[in-house]
């Protein structure tokens, strides 16, 4: 288990960003459960990220350094560390864990109020989106398995919204939620996901990791 406190990073700390998924070919791209790994991808290469293999962590990494406006509109340099897992999506603990006891030894603790965690969410319609500063897991095992590691839930979340498969009971039926989280959307939804949520969310990432 990670524990360090807020007090142990100062305000200029690097951010630790994760993208929930379950790795291809196991889960197809378009999948509703990427909808993290497809926001990751696109910030990725929005800053031209360049990844590396850590075996230790199960995961790519990639360490970026970019300028975004603070609270005070000047212009500061934040470091991101980004987290693309190779576990599957409920085990995405064990590559955080792993990321953050590397960089810890390496003199960069960071804690878990520097974690910003993209994540597919079924309260939330389709394309639709919305920041959470901690707060439950919703039974969301991906973050489970972090809040896990990590001995709290005081972490950040981006949601993007993948909607329920019924607007019945039965779209609470996990029989009929797993096959659906699981599944894949068009291509003409994936097209609508980039345009009205993922490529639009990078500048506001960027600012809410600047400014928080």
């Amino acid at each position: 288990m990670i524990n360090m406190s807020a007090s142990s990073a100062s305000f200029r700390a690097p951010w630790l960003v994760v993208g929930l998924g379950n790795p291809w070919p196991i889960g197809t791209r378009r999948s509703r459960h990427n909808f993290g790994l497809l926001q990751l991808d696109a910030l990725a290469k929005n800053l031209k990220a360049e990844w590396r293999f850590s075996i230790e962590a199960m995961a790519y990494v990639a360490e970026v350094k970019t300028n975004a406006e603070n609270s005070k509109n000047d212009v500061e340099q934040r470091e991101l560390y980004l987290i693309w897992p190779m576990m599957p999506y409920n085990l995405s603990g064990f590559c955080v864990n792993r990321v953050l006891k590397s960089l810890a030894a390496r003199k960069v603790p960071i804690p878990p109020t520097k974690l910003l965690v993209f994540h597919d969410d079924l309260d939330k319609k389709f394309a639709a989106f919305s920041f959470k500063d901690g707060g439950s897991c919703g039974g969301n095992k991906g973050l489970l398995s972090i809040s896990s590691v990590l001995g709290t839930e005081c972490f950040h979340r981006l949601r993007i919204g993948i909607g329920r498969p019924g607007v019945d009971s039965k779209s609470w039926d996990p029989k009929l939620i797993v096959p659906y989280v699981l599944g894949s959307v068009s291509a003409a939804e994936e097209a609508e996901l980039k345009r009205r949520v993922i490529d639009p969310n990078i500048p506001l990432i960027l600012s809410y990791c600047t400014t928080n």
